[in-house]
């Protein structure tokens, strides 16, 4: 993105390599009322993950357009053209991660998986459970990734998640209200809304909701 554009502000969050990651960088994206963060254009080697924190965010690709609302998210794979705007009278804030794999891109694994496309928080159904409950995003594969899931969870009041584990896929956490401490290989780690933690392959983590009532996350790996 350039952010020279006028009505566009960024700010780096992550920027980097990681086991099955050639690139990768997250940036915070404000985006003021009636303007566009880009004109149509076509990613060529990486790939794009977009999560909505507040505000509408208008996202046209291929021949769809869509207009979703805090906690949507929408991936954007290589080669489909798109377009990111906020057309509504407020501004507009939002997550993006770019990434391109250490692997060969496969742009048909990742249209067979099921192309770009958009999930629109207020369509998830929530499946509650004694922790609190979850929403799930998306699970499958795309060009960069031979898996990359994506789910919202909500943790009731001092109840952890699960006891400290490890995985081979890489995982994200971005909170989205209340707060937690996220254990990273022994050492606590406090978070609050709009933090964000990254967990390498293998290392052991876990999360505790630490504030008062319910707090929520998203969490999303990939392979």
């Amino acid at each position: 993105m350039d952010a020279s554009t006028p009505g566009l502000n960024t700010r780096t969050i992550l920027k980097g390599q990681s086991m099955f990651l050639d690139y990768i960088e997250v940036e915070a994206v404000v985006l003021q009322a009636g303007t566009e963060a880009f004109p149509s254009r076509v990613l060529t080697d990486t790939e794009q993950l977009v999560i909505v924190k507040e505000g509408e965010l208008t996202i046209a690709f291929q021949n769809e357009v869509h207009t979703v609302g805090p906690n949507s998210v929408a991936l954007i794979l290589p080669g489909n053209s798109h377009q990111i705007r906020n057309h509504s009278d407020e501004s507009l804030s939002y997550f993006i991660m770019s990434y391109r794999s250490k692997m060969p891109m496969h742009s048909n694994r990742g249209e067979t998986g099921g192309g770009s496309f958009v999930v629109d928080f207020e369509n998830l159904e929530f499946y509650r459970h004694d922790k609190g409950g979850r929403r799930n995003n998306f699970d499958r594969s795309t060009a960069m990734t031979e898996n990359f899931e994506m789910h919202i969870t909500t943790l009731n009041e001092g109840i952890a998640s699960h006891l400290p584990h490890t995985h081979a896929a890489e995982e994200i956490i971005l909170m989205i209200d209340g707060s937690a401490i996220e254990l990273i290989n022994g050492e606590p780690h406090s978070m609050a809304a709009g933090d964000l933690a990254f967990l390498g392959s293998m290392v052991p983590h876990g999360i505790r909701n630490t504030g008062k009532g319910t707090c929520m996350y998203f969490t999303f790996q990939w392979r």
